[in-house]
């Protein structure tokens, strides 16, 4: 409710404004990547946190191989060797820098924070300081947006 209050608020200043209403929307569309980043960033929280509280509900396997790597309840073990006999890591970076690749979870993770890290980099300054203010807000919006996407996905 309170997203939806502040994007009424962004959209009323913003017609009160004309001659800046065209020039923000200029800064947005060259901020499109860095939005998409913010989307996709959401997208990857909400789906870690479907796969994290809701596996049984999401539409992934519940059995076999799928269900080894996208379980959370399991697949956590995929990092060791052969858990809990041997402890040492299964591949070279399997417990640390390439741990994204032994479970959906830490896939999911590892979307969120490289496409955060994408969105702070393709960001462009806006013209005007109080853009700034409505930036925060488009940014949050679309990774709000994405996190539902995200978590209906694998409801599905």
């Amino acid at each position: 409710m309170r997203l939806v209050f502040a994007l009424l608020l962004l959209a009323g200043s913003l017609r009160a404004q004309t001659l800046q209403a065209q020039t923000y929307f200029e800064h947005l569309k060259e901020s499109a990547l860095s939005v998409g980043f913010s989307t996709l960033s959401g997208l990857g929280d909400g789906s870690a946190d479907a796969l994290k509280h809701h596996y049984g509900q999401t539409g992934l396997p519940q059995s076999g191989r799928g269900n080894q790597f996208w379980n959370p309840a399991i697949s956590w073990r995929n990092k060791y060797a052969n858990w809990p006999m041997d402890q040492s890591a299964a591949f070279p970076g399997s417990k640390t820098a390439l741990v994204f690749l032994t479970d959906g979870w830490h896939l999911c993770k590892f979307i969120r924070n490289k496409s955060a890290a994408a969105a702070v980099v393709t960001y462009r300054r806006p013209k005007q300081r109080l853009w700034f203010v409505y930036d925060f807000l488009v940014h949050s919006a679309a990774f709000s947006v994405g996190w539902h996407l995200g978590d209906k996905i694998l409801k599905l």
